[in-house]
């Protein structure tokens, strides 16, 4: 009873966004009649240190906002996304390559076999079998667009850096495509 690849594959992609929309969704519909709010209750304020003088004691300490603490993060986060992809574009710039049909293969020494859209790596010490097999491996990552979802995890890590669902969405992507 288990869900396809497909219908994984969507369920993953699908999912960060279905739960954006219900946010979107929840702040355009007025459920006041339908919730139940709960009495407010004022207490008074305790102090916890009080100075010699009588006065309250208050931190000087910098607060910093919650957007001011997301900006930050999505910037870190962002700047690592994009390093990955200049490293990534750098390495397929700088190698030489053959043409198979729609694939452009390369071989280059100490990197392992990846793809990344119609690019394919192919470890050169592997044996001419063995490269076979990971070029049908690499091309049907290819053929079936993962290097697009991989980015779709990627913007969506960025946007929601701190939220760890995105971390297991981003993993079980990676498990799915293998």
């Amino acid at each position: 009873n288990r869900l396809s690849f497909k219908q994984q594959r969507m369920v993953l992609i699908l999912m960060p966004f279905v739960g954006i929309g219900s946010i979107f969704i929840k702040s355009m519909v007025d459920l006041g009649g339908i919730s139940y709010a709960l009495p407010l209750v004022e207490l008074e304020p305790i102090v916890v240190g009080i100075a010699g003088t009588g006065e309250t004691i208050i931190s000087q300490g910098t607060a910093f906002s919650v957007e001011l603490i997301y900006g930050i993060g999505v910037v870190c986060i962002g700047l690592l996304f994009v390093f990955k992809l200049t490293k990534v574009a750098l390495f397929f710039t700088r190698n030489s390559s053959e043409v198979n049909g729609k694939y452009r293969i390369y071989n280059v020494d100490g990197k392992s076999s990846f793809s990344f859209f119609n690019r394919i790596q192919i470890t050169p010490s592997l044996s001419d079998e063995e490269q076979k097999i990971v070029f049908e491996h690499e091309k049907m990552h290819a053929d079936k667009k993962h290097s697009i979802d991989t980015i779709i995890a990627e913007v969506l890590h960025v946007l929601f850096w701190y939220n760890p669902v995105f971390f297991f969405i981003k993993r079980e992507m990676v498990n799915l495509h293998e």
